[in-house]
């Protein structure tokens, strides 16, 4: 969100003036004046009004789709009348091989919102792996506000139905990328036929399916693949040897299994650091353990509280949540097995869960709170992202290139921040359906994976 400057009376009036609901005014252009337009200020200058963004997602189907600009409204009515001519949008700069149109605004009790026609001249403009811009001015009251517009591509596959249960689609619990495939798990407490399979979809758009061989009160709860190719899981299991860490040739569809010490318990969030050490959490125990795939060997790290969520950060460091007594997203160094505890809030308020790292921050979304937050890692000091009013935020991926990725569930859309920004765009779902998004990935190619709806779908 680009942050209020102006007084927030001035929204208000720009509702009156542009009429009542269903009333609608032109902001394509600007009108015509018989004095000069003031120019645009050489000096960075606030920006004019609250803006929240809708991002424009092309199907690989469609070369056309709608974005939209919302400009909040403040629910003041004190200030000057503004005429409906005072508010225009206009198109600065637009990517090559694609036409953008403001359209009219409407009104309504949050705010204006102007519809943006995108359209696509050439199935050319979709290709590459690159995510393009355009960029809009936002006019209002004699001022000149520039807005970045972000136009995604994505694309998506049906997966197939399950076994016995007509017309239900397989569940996706989590994603992993492998290569230019996606490895796809099903809840633990998802059909027995769903979660002893392991899915894969490939880059061709096929769907491959390993059976596993697991018991009825078995399942998995994370999957990997490492750079070889090797598939790993972590399997949550009530057999004598517990839940293991286990390894999966693709082509024998062989499943080897390692004891880890978890009988009787759940181990989870199994991650890889680079010098090949696989890493994992256990629940009952609350430890952090590091597995050696080539001796076997099993080492656990004492953890202060629990240890929830485990990634892999940017940086090479380890990053997980705890949010027993102290809040708090920990920072464990596997190199020299240290750790350092980034405070999260207190117990009775905040509950940190997802996390990643990019550059010299980690981000966490706070289940409590319902906020996305960012910790500075030299100074240790919290800022809260701009979400949209009333966003849930959920599962959360980062990019290569630092770009945040943020599932809301609860309103079936996602939200992107672009590196380092506070500022969230909204992106609707490319299922078309209020389903999801669940299991999200980033591909080495920056691609982000999300089910929704029975479908995987793949967007840039």
């Amino acid at each position: 969100m680009i942050r209020a400057a102006l007084l927030l009376s001035v929204l208000m009036s720009v509702l009156s003036a542009c009429g009542g609901a269903g009333t609608s005014a032109p902001v394509a252009a600007p009108q015509p004046s018989s004095a000069p337009a003031s120019p645009v200020a050489t000096v960075p200058a606030p920006p004019l009004v609250g803006i929240w963004i809708t991002a424009a997602v092309l199907k690989a189907d469609s070369s056309e789709t709608t974005a939209s600009l919302r400009i909040a409204s403040s629910g003041s009515l004190s200030g000057t009348q503004l005429s409906a001519q005072t508010l225009s949008v206009s198109v600065d700069s637009v990517p090559a091989g694609f036409s953008v149109q403001a359209l009219a605004a409407s009104s309504g009790p949050d705010g204006l919102t102007i519809p943006v026609a995108v359209q696509a001249s050439g199935a050319g403009s979709l290709a590459g792996s690159v995510q393009t811009d355009a960029w809009l001015n936002v006019r209002l009251n004699g001022q000149t506000q520039r807005v970045r517009l972000p136009i995604l591509r994505a694309s998506s596959v049906t997966l197939p139905g399950v076994s016995g249960a007509s017309g239900a689609s397989v569940q996706v619990a989590a994603s992993a990328p492998c290569g230019p495939d996606v490895l796809l798990s099903a809840p633990v407490n998802a059909p027995l036929e769903q979660r002893t399979r392991l899915l894969r979809l490939t880059a061709a758009g096929t769907v491959q399916s390993y059976d596993l061989g697991l018991a009825p009160t078995e399942g998995v709860t994370s999957q990997l693949c490492d750079p070889s190719g090797t598939i790993w899981l972590s399997i949550r299991s009530d057999d004598a040897q517990g839940s293991v860490i286990a390894r999966l040739n693709p082509a024998s569809a062989r499943l080897e299994r390692f004891p880890v010490g978890a009988v009787g318990d759940t181990v989870n969030n199994l991650t890889r650091t680079p010098d090949g050490r696989l890493w994992f959490v256990q629940y009952k125990r609350d430890r952090l353990g590091e597995f050696d795939p080539v001796s076997g060997g099993v080492t656990s790290h004492a953890v202060a509280e629990n240890a929830e969520n485990l990634r892999l950060g940017q940086d090479g460091a380890l990053y997980y949540s705890q949010f027993y007594n102290t809040p708090a997203v920990v920072r464990f160094d596997p190199t020299s097995g240290s750790s350092r505890a980034l405070s999260a809030g207190n117990s009775s308020k905040n509950l940190p869960r997802a996390s990643v790292q990019t550059g010299g921050s980690v981000w966490y979304v706070d289940a409590l709170a319902q906020s996305l937050n960012r910790i500075d890692l030299a100074s240790g000091q919290t800022v809260q992202a701009h979400l949209p009013s009333g966003a849930a935020p959920g599962e959360l991926v980062a990019a290569p290139d630092g770009t945040l990725w943020v599932a809301d569930a609860a309103r079936h859309l996602l939200y992107r921040l672009p590196s380092g920004s506070l500022d969230s765009v909204t992106v609707p779902l490319a299922s078309g359906v209020n389903d999801g998004p669940r299991g999200l990935s980033v591909g080495p190619d920056g691609k982000l994976w999300y089910e929704s709806g029975g479908q995987m779908v793949g967007q840039q």
